[in-house]
């Protein structure tokens, strides 16, 4: 629903704010143009409301990829609105060619009544925006802790964080069980991740490692993951150390962190690496799509960074969140804390 509604603003979007004045004005100059005194009609700009459609389409997905995504909102509303203020330039100069000042004051008010809608849909397009984000986002991680138990229940064991010599990411062991079994075949385990017979693999864009809110890379770059194992002392996953089992684990399985959100790390989904949590864990949200931050959670949804359980439920961390109660969850051994869950 959040998919469709994302969807249903982004097009009124485009109608409002290219289709109708780009197709008006055209059709206004092609009337000029062949000095034509018949009022100008919507057939003579069929193909501006083709080309405006695209143009507002690639514009969208443009600032939607490639722009970091804190910054993304603010440089959208600024490149719509510029858009507005040079339709209303130029269906200002239209009337006024024709010099009927009632049409003028007529195309003003039509035209300031278009702005005032934009800037009411604009909070609604923003929010539908960030839900739709922040759902796609629970499901991937909802698709990792299944393939993560369909690990368990094929190996004895959850994966470890890296394995073998060279060392490989539990990313890569986790491929046969996200329906990837060519690719996980395809990859050589006798070389380092970072090797030149694995840096195709490491090139390709693996959605279910993705957050939708990081930006687009581009294809020659290693494509990085938001998702992360976190290493803690007393975690499900310690450094240098094989994977705990659950029954060691007083409070339960249901406050023991299994994989956080950490945009800001910046790691290259086949490198095996991943957070280790500092003595005070902080909530980031990350303002540019190039910030590297370490040691902590991070990431591009406002709302706060998610994380999952050893049970599967999903949770999310607000940004104000205390370092002491994020302390706490990586440690299996003390007791729970409270995180607003979706």
């Amino acid at each position: 629903m959040g998919h469709l509604w994302q969807l249903l603003m982004s097009l009124i979007f485009v109608t409002v704010v290219f289709v109708i004045p780009i197709a008006s004005t055209v059709a206004t100059l092609v009337g000029i143009a062949t000095q034509s005194r018949r009022p100008a009609r919507i057939s003579d700009a069929l193909w501006p409301i083709v080309a405006g459609a695209l143009l507002a389409v690639i514009y969208l997905a443009f600032a939607e990829h490639n722009l970091g995504a804190g910054t993304s909102n603010g440089v959208i509303l600024l490149g719509l609105l510029a858009c507005v203020i040079v339709a209303v330039a130029m269906e200002i100069l239209r009337f006024a060619w024709q010099q009927n000042g009632i049409r003028t004051r007529l195309s003003v008010v039509g035209m300031s009544g278009m702005m005032l809608l934009l800037t009411l849909m604009q909070p609604a397009y923003f929010a539908a925006r960030e839900a739709a984000r922040a759902s796609q986002c629970k499901g991937n991680f909802g698709q990792l802790k299944h393939a993560m138990n369909s690990y368990l229940y094929s190996e004895g064991q959850l994966p470890e964080q890296s394995t073998g010599t060279p060392p490989h990411s539990w990313r890569i062991a986790l491929l046969p069980h996200l329906d990837s079994k060519a690719l996980f075949e395809s990859y050589d385990f006798q070389s380092a991740w970072n090797a030149e017979e694995n840096i195709p693999t490491a090139k390709l864009r693996r959605g279910i490692y993705t957050c939708p809110t990081m930006p687009l890379q581009q294809n020659d770059e290693l494509k990085i993951t938001g998702y992360s194992i976190p290493l803690s002392p007393q975690g499900l996953y310690q450094p240098d150390a094989p994977v705990r089992e659950f029954e060691n684990f007083p409070k339960g399985v249901s406050h023991t962190a299994l994989l956080i959100e950490a945009c800001g790390e910046r790691i290259p989904w086949t490198e095996p690496r991943d957070v280790l949590i500092g003595a005070s864990p902080t909530v980031l949200v990350l303002k540019n799509g190039r910030t590297q931050v370490m040691n902590t959670l991070s990431t591009y949804h406002p709302s706060g960074a998610t994380v999952v359980t050893a049970d599967g439920s999903v949770k999310r961390f607000a940004p104000e969140t205390s370092p002491e109660i994020l302390k706490a969850f990586f440690d299996a051994s003390a007791p729970p804390e409270t995180a607003d869950s979706f």
